[in-house]
C-alpha cells in the first residue's frame, strides 16, 4: 500500500554527501530482522570499502535474518552480486559505486532486481540516488512502493541525480524497483522517519567539471600577469544548514593557490541554498624567468559540518604570448588534468607534435565520429586556446555530417578589442569563454544523427577528414582523454586543433594547440578511415624483390607504366632497365609518397660505372613532384652539347621544361653518386614564415659522407607541389636517341631535417 510521494529533487553532476545517520540498531520482528527506522544503505561492487555510516549492500539475495537485500519482481531471492560496480572515477565515493538493477546482455545478471527492506509499518522520508559517473547509457527510473519517485536519463554533463521522497509502508517491506526504466543504476538510499529534519548535504561542483575529471578548477595566466579568480559553488540540498568550518590547499603546490581577497573562509549555507568560494591563481615560479611553463597542483579541501570534499586545482603559467613561448599541448593537457600521452616531440619546431600525418602518441585516427548514446547529445566542450593575437573574435567551431558540404558552428571565442588579458581576450589560456559563431549560436551540445566530423571556419578550414583538408594535411589530432589515474575515460576525446596550410607564408607550425576540445559521447567511426599519408621517414635498402609494392621493390607506386620485365634485383641492389620515354612520360618511375609539411631530404645512392651512359640523353636520377608534368629531377645524363656525362637538375612545370643547373660529372664517371633533393616546405626565420617552397640539390662521390651543393641560387618550388603525400622516386630513361641501359640503385631514403 502507498501514497502519492512528496517529491524533493537535487541535480548531482559531481558529488552529493549526508550527515551518518544513527548506528544501525537492527530490531527484532517476528518475520524478518527489521533495520533500524533511520537506515542508510551504499549500493556498491563487492570490493568496494563501504562509506562511514552506511550498510554495504553488493548484491546479496534478500534474506529475512540480514533484513534486506534483492529479489526478483516476483519476490524471490536474487543473487545481483556481479552487477555492482566501483568507477574509481567520482571523488564521492556514494555516487562513484551503484548497483545495476537492469543489466544489459554481458555486463551481469540481466534478471531485473528489486530491492527490499523488512521495516515497521509506517511514514518514511526516502532520499536516493542514481546515475554513472563513468557512462550515460540509461533511463534511470525507481519507484518505491510502486510510485515512481525519479526518471532520469543522464548526460555528460549530469550524470547522477538526487531525489526525497515520503512513502508509506503497510506490509512491513520497503519496496525499491526500477519498472519502466532501462539499465537503472541506482547509487544509494536512506531512510528515516517522515517528518524529521533531513541533514544537510553538500555539493561542489565548478565550470570544469564538464573535463570529466570530477571536481576540478583549472586557472592559466601568461608570465604570471594577474587574473582573477573564479568561483566553486557550494550547494546545500539537505534540509538543515550547512556549516562550511574551513577551507585549506595542499598538495604539490599550494602557494600557487588561494582564496580571493575578502573569501570568507568559514560560512553556513542554509537549507537549498548554495554560496561561492572565490580562487585565485598566483604561481610562485615566474614562467619567463625560468624560460619554462609552470604547471601548478593542489587540492582544496573544503570542510563541513556534512564532511569534506576535495576539489583539485591545476593552474598553468606560459613564459610568454605566442609564437615558442606558448605551452604545449602536452603542458596544457597536464594543466587541466588529463594523462594523455599527446606525443609532442619539439620537431620541427619548438612545441610541435609532429608533421606527421600517422597517429603519435595516444593518438586514434578518427575522421568521423558517431554518439557513443544515441539517446544524449554530443558535447564539444572548449579546453584551451593559443593562437594570433586579434581583437576581432576567432573563427566558428562546430561539426557537419559525414557527406555533408554543410558545416553546424557552435562557438566562437571573443577577441580582446575589450583589452581584456592584455589585448588577448579570451586567447592565451585556459577553458576559454565562447562567443556566437558566425552563424549567431553559442551552445557546446549537438545531436547528430550520424557520422559526423569536427570543423572550423579559419581561412584553412581545418577539417577532421584529412581528405577535406588543403593538401591532405592532417590539421586535427584526436586523443582518448585518460584522467589522473591514466584510465581511458569513456566517450571522451581530446582534439587538437593545428590552424593553417603549410607553403607560401602560412602560419603552421604543428603544435596542436591553437585550438583544443574535449569531445563527450563520442567513439570513433569504424567506417572512416584517414586518406594514405605520405612518408615522414623510410629507407628502402638490400632490395631482393620481396619488399611488397610494385613488383617487390618497396615502392609503393609508379608515376607511369610499369614494366615489371624490366625490373631485376641483384646483390642487394636495385636494378632498372630504362625506356625510351619523354620529359612528360615515364616508365618504371617508382615512387613513395612523401608527407612533405615539414622539411625532408630525398636520397638515392646511384651504383656505377656509368660508362652505358653514352648517347642521346641517357638519364639514371631521383625526383619529387605531384605527376609526370610537375617535378623536380636530380640526374646523372649523357649531354650530347659535349658528348659528356653531367650532373643535372631539371625543373619541369606543366608543359614546360628545361635545366636549372648542368656540371660535368666530376671525373667522367664513379663506382657510385648519392644524390639527395632537399625540401624546405616552409622557409621561415625564429619566429615567422617567409616564401615559397625552396629546394637544395646535393651530390657526393665514392660513399663520402660530403655533400657539394649543386644550385648555387635559391630553387623555388610551386607551393601546390608540397602535400602530405607527394611522390618521391628514381628514374632510368635514355630519351632522344639513347639505347636502353641497366641503372642501378642501392638504396632510396626520405628522412627528416630537424625531425
Amino acid at each position: 500500500m502507498s501514497m502519492t510521494p512528496r517529491l524533493r529533487t537535487g541535480l548531482a553532476a559531481s558529488m552529493v554527501l549526508g550527515l551518518p545517520l544513527a548506528a544501525l540498531a537492527p530490531m527484532t520482528a517476528s518475520a524478518a530482522t527489521q533495520v533500524s527506522s533511520t537506515f542508510a544503505v551504499n549500493f556498491q561492487a563487492p570490493t568496494t570499502t563501504t562509506p562511514t555510516g552506511y550498510a554495504g549492500d553488493s548484491g546479496q539475495p534478500y534474506s529475512d535474518t540480514r533484513g534486506y537485500g534483492w529479489t526478483t519482481t516476483a519476490g524471490t531471492p536474487l543473487d545481483l552480486t556481479a552487477n555492482g560496480r566501483q568507477r574509481n572515477v567520482s571523488p564521492d565515493p556514494l555516487l562513484d559505486t551503484f548497483m545495476q538493477m537492469q543489466a544489459k546482455s554481458g555486463a551481469g545478471t540481466t534478471t531485473p532486481g528489486t530491492w527490499k527492506a523488512a521495516v515497521a509499518d509506517g511514514s518514511y522520508t526516502v532520499t536516493l540516488a542514481v546515475g554513472d559517473p563513468s557512462y550515460t547509457d540509461s533511463r534511470d527510473v525507481v519507484n518505491v512502493e510502486g510510485v515512481k519517485v525519479v526518471d532520469f536519463t543522464p548526460t555528460s554533463t549530469t550524470r547522477s541525480k538526487t531525489v526525497t521522497a515520503d512513502v508509506v509502508v503497510s506490509d512491513g517491506f520497503l519496496t525499491v524497483d526500477a519498472v519502466g526504466g532501462t539499465n537503472t543504476k541506482i547509487d544509494y538510499l536512506r531512510i528515516a522517519p517522515a517528518g524529521s529534519v533531513t541533514p544537510a548535504q553538500i555539493q561542489v561542483s565548478s565550470p570544469e567539471d564538464a573535463l570529466a575529471l570530477g571536481s576540478r578548477m583549472v586557472f592559466s595566466t601568461v608570465q604570471n600577469e594577474f587574473r582573477a579568480g573564479h568561483d566553486l559553488t557550494i550547494t546545500n540540498p539537505g534540509g538543515s544548514p550547512l556549516s562550511v568550518t574551513g577551507l585549506a590547499v595542499t598538495g604539490a603546490q599550494p602557494r600557487d593557490f588561494r582564496p580571493c581577497d575578502g573569501q570568507a573562509t568559514s560560512f553556513d549555507v542554509p537549507a537549498g541554498g548554495s554560496a561561492k568560494v572565490c580562487v585565485r591563481y598566483t604561481p610562485q615560479v615566474n614562467a619567463a624567468t625560468t624560460s619554462t611553463t609552470v604547471i601548478s597542483q593542489a587540492v582544496l579541501t573544503v570542510s563541513s559540518s556534512a564532511g569534506s570534499r576535495d576539489v583539485t586545482l591545476g593552474g598553468l603559467s606560459a613564459i610568454k604570448y605566442e609564437n615558442d613561448k606558448e605551452p604545449s599541448l602536452q603542458r596544457i593537457a597536464e594543466a587541466l588534468g588529463y594523462t594523455t600521452n599527446v606525443g609532442v616531440t619539439q620537431r620541427p619546431f619548438y612545441g610541435s607534435v609532429s608533421g606527421t600525418s600517422a597517429a603519435v602518441g595516444d593518438e586514434v585516427l578518427a575522421p568521423y565520429f558517431t554518439r557513443r548514446d544515441t539517446s544524449a547529445p554530443v558535447r564539444l566542450v572548449p579546453l584551451a586556446q593559443y593562437s594570433g593575437k586579434s581583437a576581432n573574435k576567432s573563427g566558428s567551431f562546430g561539426w557537419y555530417a559525414k557527406g555533408s558540404s554543410t558545416n553546424n558552428y557552435l562557438y566562437a571565442f571573443p577577441g580582446g578589442a575589450d583589452g581584456s588579458h592584455n589585448g588577448y581576450g579570451q586567447n592565451q589560456m585556459l577553458v576559454p569563454a565562447t562567443t556566437t559563431a558566425v552563424n549567431g549560436v553559442n551552445t557546446q551540445s549537438f545531436s547528430p544523427s550520424g557520422a559526423f566530423g569536427i570543423v572550423d571556419s579559419m581561412s584553412f578550414s581545418n577539417h577532421s577528414d584529412d581528405a577535406r583538408n588543403g593538401s591532405r594535411w592532417h590539421n586535427l589530432r584526436s586523443y582518448p582523454a585518460k584522467d589522473a589515474a591514466g584510465r581511458t575515460i569513456p566517450g571522451a576525446y581530446l582534439i587538437g586543433n593545428d590552424i593553417g596550410g603549410v607553403a607560401n607564408n602560412s602560419p603552421k607550425n604543428w603544435d596542436y594547440q591553437d585550438f583544443v576540445f574535449l569531445l563527450l559521447n563520442a567513439t570513433p567511426d569504424t567506417a572512416s578511415t584517414q586518406p594514405k599519408a605520405g612518408e615522414y621517414s623510410k629507407t628502402l635498402s638490400t632490395f631482393t624483390g620481396t619488399a611488397g609494392g610494385v613488383a617487390g621493390t618497396g615502392f609503393t607506386t609508379a608515376q607511369g607504366t610499369v614494366d615489371a620485365s624490366k625490373i631485376a634485383f641483384a646483390n642487394g641492389a636495385l636494378r632498372v632497365t630504362s625506356s625510351n620515354d619523354t620529359n612528360t612520360s615515364h616508365t618504371n618511375a617508382l615512387q613513395l609518397g612523401v608527407s612533405s609539411g615539414t622539411k625532408f631530404r630525398v636520397q638515392s645512392r646511384l651504383v656505377g660505372p656509368f660508362t652505358a651512359l653514352d648517347a642521346g640523353a641517357e638519364q639514371q636520377g631521383i625526383y619529387y613532384g605531384p605527376n609526370a608534368s610537375n617535378y623536380l629531377k636530380a640526374e646523372v645524363e649523357w649531354s650530347t652539347a659535349d658528348n659528356a656525362r653531367h650532373l643535372t637538375i631539371w625543373k619541369q612545370v606543366g608543359s614546360t621544361g628545361s635545366i636549372v643547373t648542368s656540371i660535368l660529372l666530376p671525373g667522367g664517371n664513379s663506382d657510385r653518386i648519392d644524390l639527395r633533393i632537399e625540401v624546405d616546405p616552409a622557409p621561415r626565420d625564429s619566429a615567422h614564415y617567409y616564401g615559397d617552397p625552396l629546394a637544395v640539390v646535393s651530390y657526393s662521390l665514392a660513399g663520402s659522407s660530403t655533400f657539394t651543393r649543386l644550385n648555387t641560387g635559391d630553387l623555388n618550388l610551386p607551393p601546390s607541389w608540397v602535400t602530405a603525400n607527394t611522390p618521391a622516386g628514381i628514374v632510368a630513361s635514355h630519351q632522344q636517341g639513347g639505347t636502353p641501359f641497366v641503372a642501378t640503385f642501392s638504396t632510396f631514403s626520405v628522412t627528416r631535417v630537424n625531425g
